[in-house]
């Protein structure tokens, strides 16, 4: 994700979101496809400034019907911030809309810490209209942790690039920032997210 201002977990001094880069490897155990259980590791990093960790545990999912799912981990500090144990539900999904219409969602709440815990929480919502190759909608993005929170709104315009054996896609977006006094203030971003 590319975005004028920093980012650091659980951040000090009224920011929130930034330039940022990071990915996630899931490795399943069991053998239902409905309700995995698999080991989890991710890093993530500012592009400026520091704030990188690393984390590693387990990702749980209950209820094969639900998309909903636990996740404990281990994130460790790499040049700043805090290490710590943290618990998090988290879940979402898409539900296609007429019209050829889309709706995709995500949010998850969680803590970190085990003496001294903070509280954290964030989420999303997107609606797209296909159109060619891309999507044209708008939706609404926002956070909440220790001494920061914020809620932002605005287009946002997807497109996949072709890549072999990965699924691929370059967002676009004008975010409004509608709540809060957390930097970044409103202005572009732009992400580039892959799986395979």
């Amino acid at each position: 994700m590319r975005r004028d201002g920093g980012a650091q977990p659980l951040a000090p001094g009224g920011v929130l979101g930034g330039s940022q880069a990071g990915g996630r490897l899931l490795y399943r155990l069991n053998g239902d496809p409905g309700r995995p259980f698999a080991l989890s590791a991710r890093i993530s990093a500012p592009l400026r400034g520091p704030g990188a960790e690393a984390a590693f545990g387990f990702d749980w999912r209950p209820v094969a019907r639900l998309p909903v799912h636990l996740l404990v981990e281990r994130r460790q500090e790499l040049d700043g911030g805090r290490s710590a144990f943290a618990a998090v539900i988290h879940g979402g999904g898409s539900i296609d809309l007429p019209a050829g219409a889309r709706l995709d969602a995500y949010a998850q709440v969680g803590a970190a810490g085990l003496r001294s815990r903070d509280l954290f929480a964030d989420g999303a919502v997107r609606v797209g209209l296909r159109l060619g190759p891309a999507e044209i909608g708008g939706g609404a993005w926002g956070a909440a942790q220790p001494g920061a929170a914020r809620l932002d709104a605005g287009p946002q315009v997807s497109l996949p690039l072709p890549v072999a054996g990965a699924n691929l896609r370059l967002s676009a977006d004008w975010r409004f920032r509608l709540a809060g006094d957390t930097r970044p203030m409103s202005g572009p971003a732009l992400t580039i997210g892959a799986d395979f």
